[in-house]
């Protein structure tokens, strides 16, 4: 099993992204040498953390939301500041499911598309959220998020969306630090108002949630540069989605959404949520939020139903883990051990004085030169522990800031090319483009030099570490090593040759995914959901209700578990599990093994 690393009392089993304020771990505070349960850790940046006057906002704004207790505004419930080495750490309830940009990413490989209507009932889902938040006032104002990249959205597996990082941007001092990590982090992504060093608005929302649409739709960044003519951007807008009308007037509709929420002068977007949700209520008929979690639900599960049952499996086999216990000090044991020979010997020292003197003498000796070079070794030992902690430390700072340095690089990359493809029709706008190619050219350059600057001295810095503690090691036996050497990476190729085969191996009975067996489990038996004359009275006149499940059939084609997804109403959710408990199949196979699955199915109930 993996060894953790262990930090401020919790045990760290996986990084799993970035957002706006640091990276995120996977870990679990621990109790008795495991881990009681999960967590999400964040480690702040830097730049943020190191700040005196910005940390103390961004602690104040944390807690503040933390207190205002709206459930989906997702807060630390612990903030972490240790005291030595400055870092800042925030301690979360871990959500199953993913950040609205990995949703993106994995929609996209899998070939599993986010359509029109689900994208803008998730708009509009954050839009309410964001005026649930801005009944919490800041400084006599209405909060507002202000950062809402997708890395700052989460989306559950039961289709429940959290805001992270709610209400903290709009009231930090724009520092060049962290003005540089934020654009060189999410480039094209950065409201342009932040770009200008301006204050953040509430039509800073707008301009993400538009920008959001923009993506899913078009599966292209949106961009623009000072000097460019804005509606032109929209004169070949390419759509990689299908839109629900091809006439012109949804067309029409739809490019004005986008010259509302894009605009780069906040003041022409919407002026707030409620006019953004009503734009799009009268003009895509997206009004009714009822079934949103529901959709959200089976698009997740759909997305994610292969790994949901392996991610359960990691997450049970990391709370298993046990810390290893910490090595017995020897130095002390070998001290009581001497304290002991020389309490023996006092005893005798009456009688046999004269030829115990010498002999006491010398185990004496022998025990304090036993214990100084343990004590000297344990010493070492720690010394050099730390020292390698100390180089990773370094490591993982260079590489941090190198990948800063190459997110940067692409995105200068990407204005420059925004900049070189731009028509200039007159020789005014063309003098006017190669202006701002140059200057864009001159600041590169400056921030390259200084980026220069900043990686020599980690890498001076690293390289004296590397080198002290090269000088501090001691001379090892190459065929000692070799050997060593040897027997691990023949343990690795056993263990990854057993590996392989217990993965290949197949047992009746076991769990297989969907996508991975030969036979497909076929129903042969099981009747329809049948409602009681009483449940059908309730529930006449309403709109057809969608309830979604995921059924485990076993190796005999029985159907073992039910998980009804979403928030159905109880009684009908009831009915229907029994009713699928009933069910009989032919079970699915894999190499001819019969084998448990789980499948999705669905029910349209017309009362």
């Amino acid at each position: 099993m993996s060894e953790y690393k262990v930090v401020n009392n919790y045990l760290v089993f996986e990084e799993l992204n970035s957002d706006s304020i640091g990276v995120n771990f996977r870990a679990g505070e621990t109790e008795n040498r495991k881990a009681s349960k999960h967590r999400l850790l964040t480690e702040v940046y830097p730049f943020i953390a190191g700040n005196p006057d910005i940390w103390k906002r961004v602690n104040i704004l944390l807690d503040g939301i933390r207190k205002s207790n709206i459930p989906n505004l997702y807060s630390p419930e612990k903030i972490i500041k240790e005291e030595g080495s400055g870092r800042a750490l925030l301690i979360y309830p871990l959500l199953k499911g993913r950040t609205f940009e990995k949703v993106l990413e994995d929609s996209t490989e899998k070939d599993l598309p986010i359509n029109f209507d689900l994208a803008f009932s998730i708009a509009i889902a954050i839009a309410d959220l964001i005026d649930t938040g801005s009944s919490i006032v800041v400084s006599g104002q209405k909060s507002f998020h202000g950062f809402l990249t997708p890395d700052n959205i989460l989306i559950d597996y039961d289709g429940k969306i959290y805001l992270k990082n709610y209400g903290i941007f709009p009231y930090l001092n724009k520092t060049d630090e962290l003005f540089n990590g934020m654009v060189g982090k999410y480039g094209a992504w950065v409201a342009p108002e932040f770009l200008r060093k301006e204050k953040l608005l509430p039509q800073s929302d707008i301009y993400h949630l538009g920008y959001i649409i923009y993506r899913v739709l078009t599966g292209e960044y949106f961009s623009y540069s000072n000097g460019e003519d804005f509606d032109a951007k929209f004169s070949n807008i390419r759509f990689t989605q299908q839109l629900p009308s091809s006439d012109i007037d949804f067309i029409t509709n739809l490019i004005t959404f986008f010259k509302r929420t894009l605009n780069p002068d906040p003041t022409k977007r919407f002026i707030n949520m409620k006019e953004f949700k009503d734009y799009i209520a009268q003009y895509f008929h997206i009004e009714e939020l009822s079934s949103v979690t529901f959709n959200l639900a089976y698009f997740m599960n759909s997305l994610y139903l292969e790994t949901m049952e392996e991610e359960a499996n990691r997450l049970k086999k990391e709370l298993a883990y046990t810390i290893p216990e910490p090595k017995k000090d020897t130095a002390a044991s070998d001290s009581h051990l001497a304290e002991s020979i020389l309490a023996g010997l006092e005893e005798q020292k009456s009688s046999k004085l004269k030829v115990i003197i010498p002999l006491i003498a010398v185990i004496i000796i022998v025990a304090l030169v036993a214990v100084f070079f343990i004590s000297q070794a344990q010493k070492a030992a720690k010394e050099k522990e730390q020292q390698i902690q100390t180089i990773r430390d370094m490591e993982s700072r260079l590489a941090q800031f190198q990948k800063q340095q190459e997110d940067a690089q692409k995105q200068y990359q990407d204005q420059l090319k925004t900049l070189e493809t731009k028509k200039a029709t007159t020789d005014e706008e063309q003098k006017t483009k190669e202006e701002e190619i140059k200057k864009l050219k001159e600041w590169r350059l400056q921030q390259e030099q200084k980026d220069q600057e900043r990686i020599k001295i980690e890498q001076d810095a690293l390289k004296r570490q590397q080198e002290l503690a090269d000088q501090q090691k001691k001379d090892q036996d190459d065929a000692a090593l070799k050997k060593k050497q040897d027997a691990e990476k023949k343990k690795t190729e056993d263990e990854a040759k057993r590996l392989e085969e217990e993965r290949n191996k197949v047992t009746e009975g076991q769990v297989v995914s969907l996508s991975d067996i030969d036979e497909q489990p076929v129903k042969i038996k099981g009747a329809d959901p049948v409602f009681p004359p009483f449940v059908k009275n309730k529930y006449a006149g309403n709109k057809d209700i969608n309830i979604l499940a995921n059924i485990q059939i076993d190796e005999t084609g029985a159907v073992m578990n039910v998980r009804i997804l979403g928030d159905p109403p109880e009684d009908l959710a009831n009915i229907i599990g029994k009713t699928l408990k009933k069910w009989q199949y032919k079970p699915a196979k894999k190499k001819n093994v019969k084998v448990k699955v789980w499948m999705p199915v669905s029910f349209k109930i017309a009362l």
